[in-house]
């Protein structure tokens, strides 16, 4: 059994021996309380365990400590609850809770992008900025459990404030994530009233993150600037990540990864001229090939592993 907990809604899945994905849903878990949402995440698990189910996995958007213990958990009802205690005792085989940027690290090493690499950083790119850190054929999870949180370094001293929660500035998760674009599309639409994103926000249609990339692909010019100024935000970060750990790749995944090229290309073109050889001229950096199922089959992995 794979979970995927975001922050607004509950995917699960089983998930094979082979990898492979069956009985996938969605629901809202927005709003509820801790005791509506661990009912919830109860009834959707039961509805598909089995005697043949050996372990259950939590791909959870929040910082986990070594215990199972959800750390912060932004709108999620779970702050200093310990899940995979409360699961394994539900349910009675082993569990496992993971950030969700770490469990799609695990799919990609395993089963997408980063088959056949010992050392990658996959960077989730959706409403916020994550991200996951394979070292050594190994998920890294550090001291205390939350490595890989790369939507919270610093890659502008002067930017604006972190999301609540996090006292940093210029953070990835503020000037580079899925909200940044949608913001940036805004702001291009306000002061370019003769583009695109100008025309559909004269129209009443949506101006956000995917109308720029929509527009952008189709040659919009505004729209384009709008997205590349993000994908050079993320090679910096990515410049900066590529000389720590030194990877054979860098995985872009999320739902701005849609973007593709847009993204990738500004991103590989900082490296290359800012980063420390011979590191900036070997590592690769490519999207993610699972797609928004990375999550549950790394989950899956992870809970095939805990059960073996």
């Amino acid at each position: 059994m794979a979970i995927d907990l975001g922050q607004s809604k509950l995917r699960r899945a089983v998930v094979r021996d082979d990898l492979s994905v069956e009985a996938e849903r969605t629901v809202s878990s927005r709003a509820l309380s801790q005791e509506d949402l661990l009912a919830l995440l109860a009834t959707e698990i039961r509805d598909v365990f089995t005697e043949r189910t050996v372990a259950v996995a939590v791909s959870c958007a929040s910082t986990i400590d070594r215990d199972g213990t959800l750390v912060w958990t932004g709108s999620l009802p779970l702050g200093g609850f310990e899940l995979r205690t409360h699961l394994e005792e539900t349910f009675r085989v082993p569990a496992v809770v993971e950030n969700d940027g770490n469990a799609a690290a695990v799919g990609e090493h395993r089963a997408g992008a980063g088959v056949g690499t010992s050392d990658l950083v996959l960077l989730t790119i959706g409403t916020g900025v994550g991200g996951g850190v394979i070292l050594n054929d190994r998920l890294h999870r550090g001291a205390n459990g939350i490595a890989g949180e790369l939507g919270h370094f610093s890659v502008d001293p002067r930017g604006p404030r972190c999301i609540p929660g996090c006292s940093g500035l210029g953070h990835l998760d503020v000037i580079a994530s899925g909200t940044a674009l949608d913001a940036a599309a805004r702001a291009a639409a306000a002061r370019h009233p003769e583009s695109g994103l100008g025309r559909r926000a004269a129209a009443g249609a949506p101006v956000d993150g995917p109308a720029a990339v929509e527009l952008a692909l189709a040659g919009d010019l505004v729209a384009r600037v709008a997205v590349l100024r993000i994908g050079r935000t993320l090679g910096r970060a990515a410049c900066t990540l590529v000389t720590i750990l030194d990877p054979e790749l860098v995985v872009l995944s999320g739902g701005a990864a849609a973007a593709g090229e847009l993204l990738l290309e500004p991103m590989r073109r900082f490296v290359r001229r800012h980063g420390l050889a011979p590191a900036r001229d070997r590592v690769r950096i490519e999207l993610g090939r699972l797609g928004d199922h990375a999550g549950l089959v790394g989950a899956g992995i992870l809970a095939l592993e805990a059960a073996s």
